[in-house]
């Protein structure tokens, strides 16, 4: 199984940190919301954000994948 954060319809909302990095790499407390996400999963997350984001943090698809509005 693989999992797919996305920058859903809060990406605008959170300017000017998501300039810069998907939702999911926003700090929340001490972790990212990626390693609260990988923490609750148990395996590696990546992102489906803006194309000039997307070279820094590549997306992994495979046959069986869930997508999660981070």
């Amino acid at each position: 199984m693989n999992f797919i954060l996305y920058d859903g319809r809060w990406r605008e909302h959170l300017l000017p940190f998501t300039y810069t990095r998907p939702i999911g790499e926003i700090r929340v407390g001490i972790t990212t919301i990626r390693e609260k996400w990988e923490l609750l999963l148990k395996t590696r997350v990546s992102f489906l954000t803006q194309e000039y984001l997307q070279q820094k943090y590549p997306l992994v698809v495979n046959d069986n994948n869930i997508v999660i509005e981070s």
